[in-house]
């Protein structure tokens, strides 16, 4: 068999140049208006899925290795450590909270965005057995899923001063 090399190197040429050009071909462009109303679906649901007690499906929403921030507590890291900063807030029958983005930023390559918004909490005085009421803002961070859809990465709110009593 007689291989001719100026054929093989022109054949090998021609498929790296095209490999080349198919890395470099960009990707289809991101329906971000798509994505901030799926996010705002999202955020609807996860007030709801609060308030009803929807536990575990409330959890859901954060990244198995998700950064849960909130005054007062260590930071939450991970399924098992944010599921356990909510335990109050599970077994609290006056607990309500309400939350709605003002901002939803969707990141132009489609796979992270954020939210950031006010919020309303209320829970009940363990001693007292008091509604408090907490008012604030929050920002969370997402990371699109495979499936398309988002979950939250980094999760963290900040009350105004004095609206919760102070600790102690």
């Amino acid at each position: 068999m007689i291989v001719h090399l100026p054929r093989l190197a022109q054949a090998l040429t021609l498929t790296a140049a095209l490999a080349a050009l198919a890395a470099c071909t960009p990707a289809p462009p991101v329906d971000t208006a798509k994505d901030t109303d799926a996010l705002r679906t999202l955020e609807a649901n996860w007030v709801q899925q609060f308030n009803s007690h929807q536990n575990d499906q409330m959890l859901a929403n954060y990244d198995a290795h998700a950064f849960v921030a909130a005054p007062g507590a260590p930071a939450a890291i991970g399924a098992d450590a944010i599921k356990q900063s909510y335990a109050s807030t599970f077994t609290d029958p006056g607990f309500s909270i309400h939350f709605a983005p003002d901002r939803i930023d969707v990141a132009k390559s489609g796979d992270m965005a954020y939210t950031a918004g006010r919020y309303r909490q209320v829970t009940t005085d363990p001693k007292t057995k008091a509604p408090v009421v907490e008012v604030g803002s929050y920002v969370t961070v997402y990371r699109k899923q495979a499936d398309g859809g988002w979950k939250s990465v980094a999760d963290i709110n900040t009350p105004e001063p004095g609206t919760v009593p102070p600790a102690g």
